[in-house]
């Protein structure tokens, strides 16, 4: 096989269709393929500027390095993860699926009375800074509730394509 016919057979492997992306693959006529869904624009968007936070503070959000999604009640935690992690995490569901986030680099943040309580794992968490600054834009004290990182059977080092 060639240089290029092996470089696009790769590209095949982990690449979708353009406003598509891999969660995951799938068995189709015998053969393993890449199951690619419709990007949902604008469900949860990915945010870079405090001026588009809404006017009340959210629930919650999630943040790595200076982005970060906003989560409007309690379950909405899971489907922002579900939309943001990489395709080999969707099997994962409730703790595991936030865990592997955390493990990740991924900080949440979550209102609980008149505080956040930021959840992220020591030494690898990357959106600390904008959790705290989106925290001092409301005006709400927060906590920080470090873990130790968690063992996790295949936990790839953080890319930017999370968030």
């Amino acid at each position: 096989m060639s240089l290029f016919n092996e470089t696009i057979k790769k590209l095949e492997e982990i690449h979708c269709w353009k406003g598509y992306r891999k969660v995951g693959t799938k068995m189709k006529n015998g053969k393993r393929v890449n199951d690619c869904r419709p990007i949902k624009e604008n469900f949860f968007p990915v945010l870079t500027d405090f001026t588009e936070l809404p006017d009340s503070p959210p629930y919650g959000f999630w943040t790595w390095k200076n982005k970060f999604v906003i989560a409007k009640n309690m379950n909405d935690h899971e489907k922002i993860l579900r939309e943001i992690m990489p395709g080999e995490y969707q099997s994962l569901v409730g703790m595991q699926l936030e865990t592997q986030a955390l493990n990740l680099g991924l900080v949440r943040g979550v209102k609980e009375g008149g505080i956040y309580h930021l959840n992220y794992v020591k030494g690898v968490a990357s959106g600390l800074k904008t959790a705290k600054d989106i925290a001092l834009w409301y005006n709400i004290k927060y906590q920080e509730d470090s873990a130790p990182a968690r063992a996790t059977p295949s936990s790839p080092s953080p890319s930017d394509d999370i968030l």
